[in-house]
This record gives structure tokens, C-alpha cells and sequence, in this order.
């Protein structure tokens, strides 16, 4: 008879677990390399961060770098459906009459529940969430901060992409997919989640924080072939506490490449980021069957690095990698003058600008939990 591990211990070992296990360092420790690497080439380039001319059809007309989606939405335009049917909606004005503006879209674009709001200047999938119903809409519009994007739900997986184009290349390429699922454990009929849990090494690491967050459900037993969700955020971000990933990149095809590309030159000059995009399955997504969800800018995250058969040493090769690339691409558009490379004022403005932003947000998240 198997020897059931009791509940403290399981959390204990977890705890014991994540020490050791990279993925789940603090992000400024993880990064440390490549934080080393940006320095000694800021240095190199005389105190310009060169990465920032990597992508210059993402500056705004006031040659700042732009964090608006909408902005990226406006210069992408209908393209050939790879958009989801989405509205923009101003910070300015009552609740009420945001909400307005919502519902217009829904009427005229025949949009129904649930849907997608988000803010506009998000990262990371700060303050995403999907709306069920007007009431959790009109909720949401009169406490977000910023101005709003509502997108109409696109059902599927999610992917990230890795798009790279040399600038003197007329083409780019796609080097990277990685699928992202929420953390589950799928019924057998006999187990419970607890158990469930504990089967899988890659669960069992995080015991203590699901028993936390859904401590109703462990004693639970899934009907066969269930797929019970462990996770208490919708958002798809880098957050391993919540998200699985699976690095699929041997998958690209030709057509694949031929509709990112297709979506990225209408940027006009759009060189390297992540693109995230939900599809049926892999298989209608290497058919260029998908939707472009977000068009991210050049400090986009390798994710493929976070698949738990990538280890320490090839996850920073990953990164180093992708950001010697960006300082290649943005040494070659300032130097060309396609794009300005930002000064360390600039950078200290941006980061300043940051700070207010993700304060902002995270009080906005935390309403959001709260209620």
C-alpha cells in the first residue's frame, strides 16, 4: 500500500523544492547574467541602450518608445483577420459612459460575453481579465486607471512566438513557439487532487501555494478525464506559479512565418519581440490559422527557456542570445538613423514612467482580487 506523505510535510518539501529550482528564483536573480551582459554593452556603445532601436515602427509620433496596444492595433489594421474584433476605450470620462462605449462595440460588432479587458499600457498581463457579464464590465471600467482595450474572446491555446527580421533581410522569421497552458491536473476517477498533485513533480513544487489558494479541492476526486484547473488568474503571464510551458519551436512551417511576417512589415519596422496569438490546437496554428492577441516590443521574454526540459545553462543561452541579437539589430538602425538608441536619462525617464504605471496596476489587480 503506497505510504501517504502527510500535508505539512508535502508543503515543507515544496518549499524545499523551489529553493533549488531555477525557474522559480526571483526574477532579478535569474536575470543577473543578462542584466551583466546589457551593462558591459551599454558601456561598449557609449551609455546608449541599443536594444531600444530595434524596433522603431514602435515609436510614437514623439519618437518615444510607444507601450499602447491600441497603438500597435491602429497600424496593424484589419490584417486579413489575424485581429480579434476589439475597441479601444478612453480613461476619460465616467464609468458609465465607458461602459456606453463598450456596449456599442458589442452591438455593432456582434461581440457576446465573455470578453477581454485589459489595459491599455499593460505588461506582462497586469489587469487582464476575462469579463463574464456587463456587471463585472461595468465594475472593471470604473476602477481601471488607464484607457481599456475590449477584445472579443478568442477560444483555443495560447502561444508565444520569437520573430526576428534582419534589417537588410525583406523577410523575417519565427525562431521560437512555446504553448502556455494554466497548471491542472487531468481525473483519473480514483485520485484525489491532492494526490493528483503530488504525481507530478512539476505540481508537487508548488503544493503549499495551491493547497493556499484551492484548499476546497484537495480532497476532491475528478471524474475520469477531467481537467481540473490550479490556478486563480486567467492572464497567461511569466508566471510559473500559474502557467505551464511547452517549447514547440521544431513545429514552425513556412506558412507560419509567411502571416507573422505578413502582420509584422506593417509595423513598418518591426525587427524582434515576442507575438502572442491563440490558435485551435499546434496544428492550425502551423496552417497560419490563428489570432494575433498582442504584438510585444523588444524586451519581450524568451518563455521557451521555462519548459521544464530546458535546464539553467541552456535557458541563459537562450536569453543571451536573443539579446545579443537586439543589440545587433538596434546597432545597425541607429547607425543607419532608421532609430534612436535611448541615453541613461532616457532610460531613468521610462523606468520612472514604469514605476507609476506598475504601481498603478497592481492596486488596480488587487481591487480586482478583492472583489
Amino acid at each position: 500500500m503506497e505510504r501517504k506523505m502527510p500535508d505539512k510535510a508535502m508543503r515543507l518539501r515544496a518549499r524545499a523544492l523551489r529553493t533549488l529550482a531555477w525557474r522559480y528564483w526571483p526574477w532579478g536573480v535569474f536575470l543577473t547574467p543578462v542584466i551583466i551582459y546589457c551593462g558591459a554593452m551599454f558601456v561598449r556603445h557609449r551609455f546608449r541602450f541599443m536594444p531600444a532601436a530595434a524596433n522603431p515602427g514602435l515609436r510614437g509620433p514623439d519618437g518615444d518608445i510607444n507601450q499602447s496596444k491600441q497603438f500597435v492595433y491602429a497600424k496593424l489594421g484589419p490584417c486579413n483577420g489575424l485581429l480579434p474584433r476589439h475597441v479601444h476605450i478612453p480613461s476619460q470620462g465616467s464609468g458609465p459612459g465607458r461602459l456606453e462605449r463598450l456596449d456599442q462595440f458589442i452591438a455593432t460588432q456582434s461581440v457576446a460575453y465573455p470578453l477581454v479587458l485589459k489595459p491599455d499600457d499593460s505588461e506582462r498581463g497586469h489587469g487582464v481579465k476575462l469579463i463574464s457579464s456587463r456587471t463585472e464590465a461595468a465594475h472593471y471600467l470604473e476602477h481601471a486607471p488607464s484607457d481599456a482595450i475590449a477584445q472579443e474572446f478568442v477560444p483555443g491555446e495560447d502561444f508565444g512566438l520569437l520573430y526576428i527580421r534582419d534589417p537588410d533581410e525583406p523577410h523575417g522569421h519565427v525562431t521560437m513557439i512555446c504553448k502556455r497552458e494554466h497548471i491542472h491536473v487531468v481525473g483519473d476517477g480514483r485520485s484525489n487532487v491532492r494526490q493528483l498533485i503530488a504525481s507530478k513533480r512539476e505540481l508537487a513544487v508548488l503544493y503549499d501555494i495551491i493547497a493556499h489558494d484551492h484548499e476546497a479541492l484537495l480532497d476532491t476526486v475528478p471524474v475520469k478525464g477531467h481537467r481540473q484547473l490550479l490556478t486563480k488568474s486567467w492572464s497567461l503571464s511569466r508566471d510559473l506559479r500559474n502557467i505551464r510551458f511547452q517549447d514547440l519551436s521544431d513545429r514552425v512551417t513556412r506558412r507560419l512565418e509567411e502571416r507573422i511576417d505578413e502582420a509584422c512589415r506593417r509595423l513598418g519596422g518591426y525587427h524582434a519581440g515576442r507575438i502572442d496569438v491563440r490558435a485551435h490546437d499546434i496544428d492550425a496554428l502551423c496552417a497560419g490559422t490563428f489570432k494575433i492577441l498582442e504584438i510585444n516590443n523588444m524586451l519581450s521574454e524568451t518563455i521557451s527557456a521555462f519548459d521544464p526540459r530546458c535546464g539553467l545553462i541552456e535557458a541563459y543561452g537562450r536569453y543571451l542570445s536573443y539579446y545579443r541579437t537586439l543589440h545587433e539589430i538596434g546597432f545597425r538602425n541607429w547607425k543607419s538613423g532608421a532609430s534612436r538608441a535611448e541615453t541613461l536619462t532616457d532610460l531613468l525617464r521610462y523606468y520612472a514612467a514604469y514605476r507609476r504605471r506598475r504601481s498603478a496596476e497592481a492596486a488596480f489587480a488587487a481591487h480586482l482580487d478583492r472583489t
